[in-house]
């Protein structure tokens, strides 16, 4: 039986990008074979009427939502409807090169790998700004601190999981968290995240600007998950 790989694209007033996005994403030259599950997070441009055009493909699916709730939340949506035995999250203008999403793809058909990170800090000469690069550090840091990893990434710039290990993650965040609590739940469940190198870049996406507050809600993903992990059932219950 054929591999199949989804993939999550989390939409909010992408109407100038994502049409390319799309296209890209269906012409890549993968040894497995592909769907892409686009959640439309309550745009109000002309993001749908875009994305609309590529349904004509059945490889494509469009799942609008009325209200804007955030890119967690579109996230979540996505990889519950996946049926990907892979399964990756794309944002619109933060491509991948083919060459680059097969070498995160490969350990995980190989079985070397159940999880596979694309850092950005594995690769010289990296184009991160100063800023996003420190931030990056300080979270891989407290990462590696309160769950005894060994990350370099912790919100990588490509995330590749087996389509399982991603359904069963119990994900609750709504914003840009949603990659924090990820990592951290991956580690908690005791799941090896194996790092490749991949190129870094910069966000391109119109639709979601991610903000310093955003920086201090992952921090407080990561602190909270760890503390709900040492609590009682209970206590889970509350913090989880």
């Amino acid at each position: 039986m054929s591999s199949l790989l989804s993939i999550i694209v989390p939409v909010y007033n992408e109407g100038r990008t994502i049409g390319a996005t799309l296209d890209r994403l269906l012409t890549l030259p993968l040894p497995l074979d592909l769907e892409l599950i686009v959640v439309n997070d309550g745009s109000t441009d002309d993001t749908r009427a875009v994305i609309d055009r590529r349904t004509r493909d059945p490889r494509v699916s469009i799942t609008p939502l009325p209200i804007r709730c955030g890119q967690g939340h579109a996230v979540r949506i996505g990889l519950k409807l996946s049926n990907g035995t892979i399964a990756t999250i794309r944002e619109p203008g933060r491509d991948l090169e083919a060459a680059e999403l097969a070498a995160l793809v490969q350990p995980i058909l190989d079985g070397r790998a159940g999880v596979v990170h694309g850092s950005r800090f594995l690769t010289p000469g990296g184009a991160l700004p100063v800023l996003s690069r420190s931030g990056n550090r300080a979270l891989a840091w407290l990462t590696n601190a309160l769950y005894g990893s060994a990350l370099t990434d912790v919100t990588p710039r490509a995330r590749v999981m087996r389509g399982d290990i991603a359904r069963d993650l119990e994900l609750r965040s709504n914003r840009f968290e949603i990659e924090a609590e990820i990592t951290a739940r991956l580690l908690l469940a005791g799941h090896a995240i194996v790092e490749v190198p991949a190129g870094a870049s910069a966000a391109g996406a119109d639709g979601w600007t991610s903000r310093c507050v955003d920086g201090f809600d992952r921090l407080r993903v990561l602190i909270a998950l760890r503390l709900a992990a040492a609590a009682s059932p209970r206590q889970r219950s509350l913090i989880g």
